[in-house]
């Protein structure tokens, strides 16, 4: 089983999607096509997105 680690930046001074910033620092995958730090799959996207206005629902995500 493997597991994806994603973070991302977040700015809690911001509003909506300026709050935050999708970065991946762990698990970096190059040889399946990912060749920057920028989380580009959408759908991992909603995920991180979903589980920080949970955690966070101020940001207004």
């Amino acid at each position: 089983m493997r597991y994806n680690y994603c973070m991302g930046n977040l700015y809690p001074k911001e509003k909506g999607d300026a709050a935050i910033e999708y970065t991946s620092l762990i698990n970096i995958r190059p040889m399946q096509g990912n060749r920057s730090m920028e989380i580009a799959d959408e759908e991992i996207r909603r995920a991180v997105r979903k589980i920080v206005s949970l955690a966070l629902p101020f940001l207004d995500l």
